[in-house]
């Protein structure tokens, strides 16, 4: 985490000073969203991607003013939900490091400033305060990717032109709105044009911009929450490959809800792509916001199953294999270019008792579920005993539950989390996500 430089520093340096706004910058490590894709439709080898190393930038506002909080949460306007758990997120970039002493941006962009229209009432109150105080979000979003490349010993800076960004827009767009984003940094910086593969750049050497770079400064942050609790999850699969029938299912789901609403407990539902558009409505109306794919299908022999739940939502960050089997389809570049941010399986496949953050993806371990309850291995008491013996071992344990395998231990599942609240946090795998990315151990910038 940086503090953004003051606005007489920002001044010094070129900028004018209604382009300064009091801001941090937060380095993370892992790629903006659809960064794999932008460059491969530049032409960038996947290879050469999966050598280099992506990185995000996140530039947090800290005087918001009197912008109503809604505006920072709202997930119509903050639709890439980028913040990380903090308030006063303004705009983003991506960044690639090939590791040739070069960086690539992927992207420049402000949810905030770019995606308010999609909510009118919120629209109404903040627009104008917006373009007043946020207009300009990409000059010190620009300025605090120059100082990372000076921390960094980066010599050249890539940002690509309107015309590369424009070709590759999938949408209707205003042409000049990206002009002024993307082709801003001809009228600030020492630049030139340049072809790369297939995509022209801005060419910013670093160097003899070194005065048009106002300094970030190291910023001491408190130290987040440590990670000790209980990580339970749900795999909601109804009757794919179990013979419980489909209303049983149904009626787990709706029951475990309930208990857990009425214990006001946060956990993580991972749904299968096929039933996904009709369970998360019922899922949300309960208050539950986080989600995984727990594959398409559950077949595991169906190797397209990354790009077939995309196409059912883009926003779910996590993803659960079935029977935690880790194909060549689930590497690291694979997941990310699929924008996925997690990924839920059994410590046995992800050869890790504890968190991790591998590539860009964070990394949960399953440390028990219910199936051998299923398989009646064991009674419903052991398996519980096992549960808390776990969360004595491990700061942090994931345990899943099935919706068809609810018979085994529904009727227990009030006590179990009446007791389970009484000595232990409840963590989601989104909670868990932010808390690996945003750890101090893990900052880069």
């Amino acid at each position: 985490m940086k503090h953004g430089p003051t606005v007489s520093s920002f001044v010094r340096s070129g900028f004018r000073p209604r382009d300064w706004f009091a801001h941090e910058i937060l380095c993370i490590a892992k790629p903006y969203p659809d960064t794999c894709l932008n460059l491969s439709d530049r032409g960038i080898p996947a290879e050469r991607v999966r050598a280099g190393v992506c990185r995000q930038l996140n530039l947090y506002a800290t005087e918001p003013g009197d912008l109503p909080d809604e505006l920072f949460t709202n997930r119509e306007v903050n639709w890439h939900e980028q913040q990380l758990g903090r308030k006063g997120l303004v705009a983003a970039a991506g960044l690639f490091l090939p590791g040739d002493r070069s960086a690539l941006v992927t992207l420049l962009q402000s949810d905030l400033c770019q995606q308010i229209f999609r909510h009118p009432v919120l629209r109404r109150l903040a627009k104008t305060k917006l373009d007043k105080w946020f207009k300009h979000w990409y000059r010190p979003l620009t300025n605090a990717l120059l100082d990372f490349c000076l921390d960094h010993q980066i010599d050249v800076l890539y940002s690509p032109t309107s015309t590369t960004v424009l070709r590759h827009v999938r949408r209707p767009v205003a042409p000049e709105l990206f002009r002024r984003i993307y082709d801003d940094v001809s009228d600030r910086y020492e630049c030139f044009r340049q072809t790369l593969y297939d995509a022209e750049y801005w060419c910013i050497p670093v160097q003899p911009n070194c005065h048009r770079i106002a300094p970030l400064s190291p910023l001491v942050r408190p130290q987040d929450a440590p990670l000790k609790g209980i990580c339970l999850f749900h795999d909601i699969e109804e009757d794919v490959d179990t013979p419980v029938s489909r209303r049983e299912c149904r009626e787990n789901l709706l029951r475990m809800l309930e208990l857990e609403r009425q214990a006001g407990v946060r956990v993580t539902y991972s749904v299968l792509g096929a039933l996904f558009t009709e369970k998360r409505p019922v899922i949300g109306s309960y208050g539950f916001d986080s989600f995984a794919f727990h594959s398409f299908n559950h077949r595991t022999e169906d190797l397209s199953q990354l790009e077939r739940v995309r196409k059912v939502d883009l926003r779910v960050k996590g993803y659960r294999p079935p029977q935690s089997r880790m194909g060549p389809e689930l590497g690291d570049y694979e997941l990310t270019y699929h924008n996925f941010e997690w990924l839920l399986s059994s410590a046995g496949s992800l050869g890790n008792a504890q968190p991790s953050l591998e590539n860009g993806i964070v990394k949960i371990p399953v440390h028990l579920d219910d199936f051998e309850l299923h398989r009646g291995g064991v009674d419903f008491s052991r398996w519980r005993d096992s549960a808390f013996e776990l969360l004595e071992r491990h700061p942090v344990a994931a345990i899943g539950l099935h919706d068809c395998y609810g018979r085994k231990w529904i009727g227990g599942y009030e006590a179990l989390l009446a007791d389970l609240k009484k000595h232990h946090a409840f963590w989601t795998c989104d909670d868990i996500a932010r808390v690996v990315f945003t750890s101090p151990a893990r900052a880069t910038h």
